[in-house]
């Protein structure tokens, strides 16, 4: 194969390396001390947590609410509402759902009711995995939301690493490498920042794979729970200083949850699932005095069988206290209900 030539352009501030004619190998930019002043400086899509046009991982243990975090990142980008009082850069946003959209769609109704005024947002989801490893799906996935939104996106997240990388090992480099040359043509082709939720290993502490992206990322950062308390931790910053960990709470709102601030008087409580909400809330309006088995549910509005199980779910959760035939909420159970 022919080598590039070099081509230097007059003045000294700039120059290229040009193919020889006939070849295909691509032009490659030679950039100065100059040049490189000329740069702009780094941007924060949400500051000081995803930047504009950067690799980002979030990573943790199953259920800790990592989607619940990368949906309000998404949706706060597309709407251009601060997340959490933190600073925002608006633009055009994507989710590939690679897990299936049918678990989003009361998440984003509860976040439009809460943050929105119920108003529709515009972030476009592709609720299918896409197989980024494979070229023609690749390409197919470029061309497709260049063609929804040609002036470029913002932020796409790859909702999880795992489903995107079907046949491909995550611990041999070689494939882990493909998978990161992928996210970077998305990146190139695209303008946006890629966040990719990913697990962790066994111990609950690394990212899972191949070490190829922890070393490509720009930022990483790491989830854990405690309660309905998120703490997201950042392992890297390329470009900047590594945040301090920031705390935020998991909310029960409507038939979902949505991220909010931590109030570290409730740091670690545990918060009522929605769908029993209502009938611990039936038995909570009683009071002190408490509520027989038969009188709650008639309370509750509840059809026998369903009511049966959100007791024992309740009395499970230790939510609920029977004495003497009646029935009363426990202090946990009161908090739960805040």
């Amino acid at each position: 194969m022919n080598a590039p030539t070099l081509e230097v352009i007059q003045g000294g501030r700039s120059s290229s390396l040009l193919p020889i004619p006939g070849t295909k190998r691509p032009c490659l930019r030679l950039l100065t001390d100059a040049d490189l002043s000329q740069l702009p400086d780094p941007r924060w899509l949400i500051d000081p947590i995803i930047e504009q046009g950067s690799l980002t991982v979030l990573y943790g243990p199953p259920g800790v609410g990592k989607s619940f975090l990368a949906l309000d990142w998404t949706l706060s980008v597309q709407t251009g509402k601060p997340w959490l009082g933190r600073s925002v850069a608006p633009g055009s946003t994507l989710y590939i759902a690679a897990e299936g959209a049918t678990g989003l769609k009361k998440r984003v109704k509860v976040w439009k009711d809460v943050r929105n005024g119920s108003a529709a947002v515009g972030t476009v989801f592709l609720p299918e995995a896409v197989q980024l490893m494979k070229p023609a799906d690749l390409s197919s996935l470029i061309q497709c939301v260049k063609g929804h939104q040609p002036t470029g996106w913002n932020l796409i997240v790859v909702d999880t690493l795992s489903r995107c990388f079907v046949g491909g090992v995550e611990n041999a480099p070689e494939d882990m490498g493909r998978f990161v040359d992928a996210c970077a043509r998305v990146q190139r082709e695209t303008g946006a920042a890629v966040l990719i939720i990913h697990h962790c290993t066994k111990k609950g502490l690394d990212l899972r794979g191949s070490s190829v992206l922890a070393g490509a990322a720009d930022t990483i950062l790491f989830a854990k729970k405690n309660g309905n308390t998120i703490t997201v931790t950042c392992k890297k910053q390329k470009n900047a200083e590594e945040f301090k960990p920031i705390k935020v709470s998991l909310t029960a709102a409507g038939d979902s949850c949505i991220v909010a601030p931590c109030d570290s008087e409730k740091e670690g409580r545990s918060v009522c699932k929605p769908h029993l909400r209502p009938t611990l809330s039936a038995l909570e309006e009683s009071g002190d005095k408490g509520l027989s088995w038969t009188e709650w549910l008639k309370a509750s509005g509840k059809p026998e069988q369903t009511f049966g199980k959100h007791l024992n779910q309740l009395g499970e959760d230790d939510y609920i206290e029977l004495q003497n035939g009646i029935y009363r909420v426990t202090e946990k159970g009161r908090a739960a209900l805040l």
